[in-house]
């Protein structure tokens, strides 16, 4: 009796945590990854990713929205210091675009070349140097869907800490971290 007890427990289990993953890395329409960030608890302290403050997601399959001035401001951005590298391949074998993304005392400095400076600022600035230093969780179960080929590379300091982050869309929690980046990174997606 005892060994079925288990057994139920572990398949319960087992379903329960599948339905969990399944769930935190939401589809849309056709099983393309949804396009905004979920709810769902990712490898950092924060069991959610707050929304951004200002401006939209960026627009774009493998760069930050065109559309926006670097240096507008919506809104006042957070306090902090934001001077970081940010690296975009649409894939692996093109050539990176670079951009410098550099905010102090609430604004975008005129250093920044990323577009939608405002809001990729106050994005770094909300989801802080936690999340980008966090190493993945080798126990963590991901879905095996595929996002696009797009990778980015975000270094730099933030509020003087040094971070080093990559960023890909190789399952469904790379996919969840690049959803909320996307004001740094972009959209990205399958071609």
């Amino acid at each position: 009796m005892e060994f079925i007890s288990r057994t139920v427990v572990r398949t319960v289990l087992t379903a329960g945590i599948m339905t969990f993953a399944l769930a935190a890395c939401g589809t849309s329409g056709g099983g393309t990854p949804a396009s905004e960030p979920s709810d769902s608890p990712s490898n950092v302290a924060s069991s959610r990713i707050p929304a951004p403050a200002t401006g939209g997601p960026a627009t774009g399959t493998a760069s930050p929205s065109p559309s926006a001035s670097p240096n507008s401001s919506d809104s006042a951005i957070p306090d902090g210091t934001v001077d970081l590298k940010v690296s975009i391949k649409p894939k692996a074998e093109a050539e990176a675009k670079e951009y410098v993304l550099a905010c102090s005392d609430n604004a975008v400095d005129s250093a920044s070349t990323l577009p939608n400076a405002a809001g990729a600022c106050t994005r770094v600035l909300e989801l802080g140097t936690d999340f980008f230093l966090a190493k993945p969780d080798p126990n963590k179960m991901c879905t095996q869907q595929y996002g696009g080929p797009e990778t980015a590379e975000v270094t730099g300091t933030i509020n003087g800490q040094k971070i080093s982050a990559s960023f890909s869309q190789v399952d469904g929690c790379e996919i969840a971290r690049w959803n909320a980046v996307q004001p740094i990174v972009g959209t990205g997606g399958a071609s």
